[in-house]
């Protein structure tokens, strides 16, 4: 479009576009991408007797700058996806071989978020019983967090956290679930939000929340990688939950050997720990058993000769060696007797040898 006198023009916005000093006449050109206007390229005081072949030359020199400039949006998109792929790729790799502290994988997370989105702050909340708790953020203040808890339907996030699929509010305020409640608390602004699920087992376990976008607005594309980094943390988590339970499972295991095991031979523990054999609970099971009673001949005078103390040493000493030996041969001392105790063997594992063992 080829403008005579730039001077009609009365609007502020085009007076500030055409008119420049000494400006007379303006050439416009579009510039084009597949048939949508991308941009515009201005030539000014071009004279009239050459304005048609100008604008030839413009016609062209716009289609290879639409090109170019499309080329360099194609390489920066590819670039940045790129990178988002490699964060994804990062955070997937440190979080399968993560050491199960939860505090240290949270916090890398947030740092690699940090690092590929460009935005103003970011936090993670996990789910304690009905309320959401601040777990970690970036660009927030943790200490003025970490009391705050959300409530079922409070926010954003909560609302998030109750329905199991991500908002994105590019003017949060305007979203009819945002609350001001934590911007006021720890004095920040919201402007936009990303917010995404962290689904484990098909239960929500917590949120993700991605705060003010720097450049531009949040789109799809961005819910879909935090949404992928979401699940990536929903795995590690598990993770972790599974090596705390397994942990903690060992630790018991090992108390009841330690304490067992000073009574019973390790394949009765075994038993114990392992559960039953077959479809049948232990305690419906049916053996025949062989019993050794055994006691100390001539105990009653004895121990009023030696005395209490001397005697109490004895039985110590006694029943530390008997009960030994009726381990080593697969029994089980069922109850203490005074001077004696009661053997058992074939319970609740049993062999052909239960008679000769005890003998």
């Amino acid at each position: 479009t080829f403008i005579d006198n730039v001077k009609k023009f009365s609007q502020p916005s085009e007076k500030k576009l055409l008119i420049q000093n000494g400006t007379q006449t303006c050439l416009l050109t579009p510039l084009k991408v597949e048939g949508q206007v991308a941009g515009l390229s201005l030539l000014y005081n071009v004279q009239v007797e050459e304005a048609a072949r100008v604008a030839e030359i413009a016609e062209v020199f716009g289609d290879h700058l639409s090109q170019a400039l499309e080329k360099d949006r194609l390489l920066d998109s590819v670039m940045k996806r790129d990178k988002e792929m490699e964060t994804l790729r990062l955070i997937g790799s440190a979080l399968s071989s993560s050491t199960f502290d939860t505090d240290r994988m949270l916090a890398y997370t947030m740092d690699m978020i940090r690092a590929v989105v460009n935005v103003q702050a970011g936090c993670l909340l996990l789910l304690e019983g009905d309320e959401l708790a601040f777990a970690a953020a970036f660009h927030l203040d943790m200490d003025r967090l970490k009391p705050l808890r959300l409530k079922r339907g409070e926010g954003i996030a909560s609302y998030v956290a109750d329905r199991g699929v991500a908002v994105l509010a590019n003017d949060a305020q305007r979203h009819p679930h945002f609350s001001p409640t934590v911007d006021i608390k720890i004095g920040f602004q919201t402007r936009s939000i990303l917010s995404v699920p962290i689904i484990s087992q098909g239960k929500v376990i917590g949120v993700i929340e991605i705060l003010n976008k720097t450049d531009g607005d949040f789109n799809s594309e961005d819910e879909q990688l935090l949404l992928s980094i979401a699940a990536s943390v929903s795995i590690a988590l598990e993770n972790a939950r599974l090596y705390s339970e397994t942990a903690s499972m060992a630790e018991k295991e090992r108390g009841i050997r330690n304490v067992f095991q000073k009574f019973v031979p390790r394949e009765v523990v075994d038993r114990i720990l392992l559960g039953n054999v077959g479809d049948r609970p232990v305690l419906e099971e049916f053996k025949t058993l062989t019993l050794l009673n055994i006691d100390i001949r001539g105990f009653s005078p004895f121990a009023k000769k030696i005395g209490p103390q001397k005697t109490l040493s004895l039985l110590n000493y006694f029943f530390s060696i008997m009960g030994e030996i009726v381990f080593k041969h697969h029994g089980i001392v069922d109850k203490y007797l005074g001077d004696g105790f009661l053997a058992l063997f074939g319970a609740p594992v049993s062999s052909a040898s239960d008679a000769d063992n005890a003998v």
